[in-house]
This record gives C-alpha cells, structure tokens and sequence, in this order.
C-alpha cells in the first residue's frame, strides 16, 4: 500500500527500530544446536550463516530496499522545516535589500538531498538487518535469520532450513517486504509552504 496515513515520525521512527533494534542471538538459540548429537559443537554468532547467490542476491535487494525507505520516510519528516526555511529566505528577500534569497533557498534544498542521498548510502545494514526486515515486511517467522544462524550440512533439519529460506528468496519481492509509504500530512503541510512561498515570488519587493 503506497498511502499511509500515519504520521511520518511514526515511519521514520519504525524504520529506524527496523535498521538498529534486532533482538541479539541468545542463549535459547545456541542451545537448538547443542541439543543434535550429530552436529559437531561449533559457536552460532549473528550474521554466520551460508548465502546462496540467489539468497545474497535477495539479501542485497533488500538492503536497498531499506535505504530507500529510510530516505522517502525521512525527508518526508524534514521537508516542511527546510521548505519553512525556505520561505523565510524568500520572505528577507522580499523584506529587504538582501536579493540573494532564492539562490540561498536552492542551497539549502540542495544540501538537504545531497545530505539525505550520502547518509541513506552509507547505512550500516547487516545481512541480519536485512533479513529480519525482510521477514517483518513478508510475515515470515525467521525464515531468514534462522538460515543465517544454522548452516549444518550435514544435518537434514539445517538443510530443510536453508531450503526454506531458499525458496522464501526466490519467490519474494523486496518491494513487498519493504513497502515505500507517502505520509498526505506532510504532503498537505508542504502544499500549504509552497503557496506561500509562490505568493512571495509574486509580490513585487519591499526592500
């Protein structure tokens, strides 16, 4: 569903705990491989887990996916302050001698993208981050990340594992995982900022 009408703090805030509040592997888990006698004891960290093309393929998909949402939900959450900031470039110029204002409104949206693309590109997005996310957005219970903790091969429950979440990869769209969502509010409140800042173009200057 491209529209959602909840605010944009709420998006960021959920993409946010998405990107940096994974649960850590515990104990419980570790002990799942402990309790096979036909595993050899070997130590479970987060993020081990053998990737097949086609999972690392998937995997890196999503990744951007996650960048990509991040940026939309974020700029949609800052937006009406620079445009507000905009506007009151616009509005000194009007007031006053200063006639630079529209150069310094085209600055400051420029710096905005251009620090918005740099920090949405170098996120810090784990093959773990990116398969929780992905099981979230699919309501795959741990389809993913259960395959990147057991990778066993010679036992027939971590293969059966590893097809699952093969199988998942394969047939899953990451723009179903990671749905890109458009705030109206935000959207109402930039319209409402651009009319001003049009009706300010059009009046001849007071300065």
């Amino acid at each position: 569903d491209l529209w959602d009408d909840r605010p944009s703090d709420d998006l960021h805030s959920d993409i946010s705990h998405t990107l940096l509040n994974f649960p850590q592997v515990g104990p419980a888990s570790a002990g799942l491989a402990g309790n096979r006698p036909s595993c050899p004891e070997r130590r479970i960290s987060r993020g081990d887990g053998q990737l097949t093309d086609n999972r690392r393929g998937f995997l890196r998909r999503i990744r951007a996916r996650m960048r990509l949402a991040w940026l939309v939900a974020t700029a949609q959450r800052f937006a009406p302050y620079v445009a507000m900031a905009i506007v009151a470039a616009l509005a000194l110029s009007w007031l006053t001698p200063f006639d630079h204002g529209l150069v310094a409104g085209f600055a400051l949206l420029g710096c905005f993208l251009v620090l918005l693309a740099v920090v949405a590109l170098f996120l810090p997005i784990s093959d773990w981050d990116a398969a929780r996310a992905a099981e979230r957005g699919l309501g795959a219970r741990d389809v993913f990340t259960t395959a990147l903790e057991f990778d066993y091969d010679g036992d027939s429950i971590h293969q059966l594992i590893q097809q699952n979440a093969e199988t998942l990869a394969a047939v899953s769209q990451p723009s179903r995982a990671i749905p890109i969502r458009v705030d109206r509010t935000r959207f109402r409140q930039l319209a409402l900022v651009g009319a001003v800042a049009l009706a300010i173009g059009l009046l001849p200057p007071l300065g």
